[in-house]
């Protein structure tokens, strides 16, 4: 995968997979260049701003994103690789290593949350989530709990490492006959092969050939 700054606002790629792929496509590649949009606060800060919603449906409440300081970066890029080691190793049907997974479950501990009964209009009830805490723990309690949701959910059998040359994302093959992370990968391939083709067809046409 090739990509500019997303319009998000954060270098990574955003391909609509669930959040823990997302987060695991922190680390990415350009033309063969690997590149790490969380390596730094702010990269990390623009990171977590474009997927705040996303974080908010996991549980996490909005933090104050610009309070994130480069001593936070390093607990979430172990989040990262754990993640990612995890979800390759799925994609691959290979087990999940004991340090990863210990790793996951002590993130998602992180997360000093609970939920009250609470009072509605018209005399209804409605359950209020309440938090304390490191606002970022909390985001790293949310990453940790998206991707054990993906690692025993339905869509881990549908994990896959794109296969495109360059590339290291990861996907949801959400369709029989998608093969690729995104359509720009695809594209790629299928340019490279039609090249392949024709120069063999004009090497075995030329003299001597």
């Amino acid at each position: 995968m090739t990509a500019d700054l997303n319009p998000d606002g954060t270098d990574a790629p955003l391909l609509g997979e669930p959040l823990a792929v997302e987060f695991a496509n922190t680390r990415y590649a350009v033309r063969g260049d690997r590149r790490d949009a969380i390596a730094t606060a702010d990269g990390l800060r623009r990171w977590l701003v474009a997927v705040a919603q996303r974080l908010a449906d996991q549980g996490a409440d909005p933090p104050r994103w610009w309070a994130v300081h480069e001593s936070d970066v390093d607990e979430f890029v172990r989040l990262r690789d754990a993640v990612r080691e995890a979800a390759e190793n799925t994609a691959a049907g290979r087990h999940v290593d004991e340090t990863v997974r210990r790793l996951l479950n002590g993130a998602v501990r992180g997360d000093p949350g609970w939920y009250e009964l609470a009072d509605a209009d018209a005399g209804l009830y409605a359950i209020r989530r309440n938090t304390s805490g490191d606002p970022l723990v909390r985001a790293r309690a949310a990453l940790a709990r998206a991707a054990i949701d993906l690692l025993t959910g339905p869509l881990a059998s549908a994990l896959r490492a794109c296969p495109a040359p360059g590339c290291v994302l990861l996907y949801v093959k959400n369709h029989p006959r998608r093969e690729w992370c995104s359509a720009g990968c695809g594209n790629r391939v299928r340019a490279a092969r039609h090249y392949a083709r024709v120069r063999d067809a004009a090497s075995t046409r030329a003299p001597g050939g």
